[in-house]
């Protein structure tokens, strides 16, 4: 067995608890965002393009995206102590419950539209600071990139 090896196997069981956390903490606004919908005919009123992917494939996607974030960003702290690649992940958590306030409480589509803009943004700039291979970053953060980018378009696109 080699040493990095070892190391890997020796850090696992952290690594998931750590990744659990961070996953729970990451989903748990956008999963008590609803109940938080203070005019449910707002939300229905709202003309969603023909596109809006409200279907189990983009829910699906949606999650497995942000447990690769979770394990990335439990994976930077445990190895490398990378403290910025938590600290974006406490900036992306903030801007997930402003769009949360901002679209389900306050019902404004634009401020809701540049908080996921600005997600896509922040998990962008993961894929630069991780200390793992960059191609390996990609995989983990570019999906969730995509899918707030996605969101941040539909939301522009139903004003």
């Amino acid at each position: 067995m080699s040493d990095a090896q070892g190391q890997f196997e020796a850090h696992a069981a952290s690594r998931v608890g750590s990744t659990f956390v961070v996953f729970a903490l990451t989903i748990l606004p956008i999963l008590v965002g609803p109940r938080f919908m203070a005019d449910v005919d707002w939300f229905r009123s709202i003309d969603w393009p023909l596109f809006t992917p409200l279907s189990k494939f983009w829910a699906i996607g949606f999650l497995l995206s942000h447990i690769l974030v979770a394990y990335g960003v439990a994976t930077e702290w445990l190895e490398h102590q990378n403290r910025f690649t938590v600290l974006l992940w406490g900036a992306q958590l903030v801007l997930t419950w402003v769009f949360v306030l901002v679209f389900f409480v306050g019902q404004n589509l634009m401020l809701a539209s540049i908080s996921e803009f600005l997600l896509a943004m922040g998990f962008l700039v993961a894929i630069f600071i991780a200390r793992t291979k960059w191609y390996l970053a990609a995989v983990t953060y570019l999906p969730a990139a995509a899918y707030c980018g996605f969101a941040a378009y539909i939301l522009i696109n139903t004003i």
